[in-house]
């Protein structure tokens, strides 16, 4: 199917795969890291959007 889609672009189709071949090497990664997370990491990182302290801080930040 792919190779079908490549091949209508004419030209293009150095380009489809380079763009492809990024497109899931970046959500390899990613999948990679999440799965490589500490449990501790990821409740901290659930944590940020109810903690005061972080909000304070960001409150006490002059411009």
């Amino acid at each position: 199917m792919l190779r079908q889609v490549f091949a209508s672009l004419g030209g293009m189709d150095g380009f489809g795969i380079v763009s492809m071949m990024m497109f899931i090497l970046f959500f390899t990664l990613v999948i990679i890291r999440v799965v490589k997370l500490e449990k501790t990491k990821a409740d901290e990182f659930s944590r940020i959007p109810f903690d005061e302290s972080i909000k304070e801080s960001e409150n006490n930040v002059q411009c």
